[in-house]
């Protein structure tokens, strides 16, 4: 009953759809899809320093492809608003984010809840085709660019800090080498090292102090007996001057004794130098005895007889060794002095060398430990460089719709 009424408001409402279709501008929508591939090489052999996700780089991409000089250049280069040129920038700006669209799909995950796959879908829609299918190509070719150049930048930053620190750590450790070298330098005489070898220098020292501190008493006590038996003629006795072979024998004796310090006595040294001792020792005897003549005689002594000449030749000889004991036991026992302060010494010096030694292993452990980090960085920016790692790949590139 009321058919042409139906009819009447279907071809009204008809009519005034296909003109406002007829009078609306065509869109068009052109898309294109990326799929975000894991590392190719398995990450057990070679491991990515950029621990960015996928969903992450997305993001990072979008908001540097959606900045006002970005749109603005991409606008221009497809002429999107030919058709109004006085159009403000920031209207084509706003116009531009309507018209661009991201869409991020995770497809899958492994068993410990990490993305396996993403899926990035772009789309941009234009009143020509032509438009809409250029800009979504340039906006592809911008990510994969940026993705790329984001994992590069982030490989080599990595790769450069881990330099940095290897360098630094080696200078820190050359420098301490160079304070440990000179604090044994400095400590040479009280180090850990020769502890043994000190002690054991320090109880021949004392052998020998004792030696020679006994052979001084006797001296002291032959001296006392001469000069009583001498009497007035002491002090002339005591300036007579020795022999040359008398001062050489005492100056070989003095050597003797300090290479005995350092030298056994089966060294061939040692006994050349006792062979060179025992002849001088007869030489000096034989001119005692006046078989030999005398380097420097005087001639008081010509007109003494032999027993008052003996016992001033003896009362010489004892002053002369008398004096080189006691430069000997001077010398012995500033020598037992320096070993025991450098015993005293050695705790200190070995608690100041641990100190150093612990700061200096734990300056090789972080340099071996930067070095193993910057040979897995190099490693990776090679697999960044090479493209090996985490990448975009375009699954279905934008046509003309």
């Amino acid at each position: 009953r009321r058919f042409w009424l139906f009819a009447f408001v279907a071809a009204l409402l008809s009519t005034a759809g296909v003109g406002v279709a007829l009078v609306l501008p065509p869109v068009y929508e052109a898309r294109a899809s990326l799929l975000v591939e894991s590392q190719q090489i398995p990450t057990d052999l070679v491991r990515s320093t950029v621990n960015a996700s996928a969903v992450e780089q997305i993001e990072v991409i979008k908001q540097r492809l959606l900045t006002r000089e970005v749109l603005l250049a991409l606008a221009e280069r497809h002429r999107v608003f030919a058709a109004d040129p006085d159009m403000p920038a920031a209207d084509r700006v706003w116009r531009m984010k309507d018209a661009i669209s991201f869409d991020t799909r995770i497809l899958g995950q492994n068993r410990r809840n990490e993305t396996v796959s993403t899926a990035l879908s772009i789309a941009f829609s234009a009143d020509a085709g032509v438009k809409a299918a250029g800009v979504v190509n340039d906006l592809v070719t911008e990510v994969l660019s940026q993705s790329a150049e984001l994992r590069r930048n982030r490989a080599e930053t990595t790769t450069d800090y881990f330099r940095q620190e290897v360098e630094s750590l080696s200078r820190e450790l050359a420098q301490m080498e160079g304070r440990i070298v000179a604090f044994q330098k400095e400590n040479e005489q009280a180090l850990p090292e020769s502890l043994e070898y000190r002690r054991s220098q320090l109880d021949l020292l004392q052998e020998r102090l004792q030696r020679f501190e006994l052979e001084r008493i006797d001296l002291q006590q032959e001296r006392t007996s001469l000069e009583m038996v001498l009497g007035e003629d002491a002090p002339a006795a005591q300036a007579e001057p020795l022999s040359e072979s008398a001062r050489e024998l005492a100056t070989l004796q003095r050597e003797l004794l300090r290479r005995g310090a350092i030298l056994s006595e089966s060294h061939p040294e040692i006994q050349e130098m006792r062979s060179a001792v025992r002849a001088l020792e007869a030489v000096v005897a034989a001119e005692a005895e006046g078989t030999l003549p005398t380097a420097a005689p005087s001639l008081t002594q010509n007109a003494e007889s032999a027993a008052r000449r003996e016992l001033r030749r003896r009362f010489s000889l004892v002053e002369a060794r008398l004096a080189f004991n006691e430069e000997v036991i001077a010398e012995l026992a500033a020598e037992r002095d320096r070993l025991e302060r450098s015993l005293l010494e050695t705790p200190n010096i070995q608690m100041d060398l641990n100190n150093l030694q612990r700061t200096y292993e734990a300056l090789e452990g972080r340099y071996e430990t930067a070095r193993s980090k910057l040979a897995e960085a190099e490693a990776g920016e090679q697999l960044e460089d090479k493209q090996q790692g985490e990448r975009f790949e375009v699954i279905e590139q934008a046509t003309v719709p």
